[in-house]
């Protein structure tokens, strides 16, 4: 099994701030997560594929989401 991130390495990677990460928790989107007690993580090959999955070559597009 990938070691597990967190969302501070998720959100580094993205260029994002923690908080979007927790926002699209909340509304439901994003990037899958799994809960380890009361911690928030990340698979690594889930976020490589998310990111793989929203590639665009056009701002037209819309956006795809991963969803297992």
């Amino acid at each position: 099994m990938d070691p597990l991130l967190t969302e501070r390495q998720v959100a580094d990677l993205l260029g994002v701030s923690v908080r979007t990460l927790q926002d699209q928790r909340f509304r439901g989107v994003g990037i899958p997560f799994v809960r380890v007690g009361r911690l928030v993580r990340y698979e690594r090959a889930v976020v490589e594929q998310y990111i793989r999955a929203n590639r665009r070559i056009s701002t037209r597009g819309a956006s795809l989401e991963v969803r297992p």
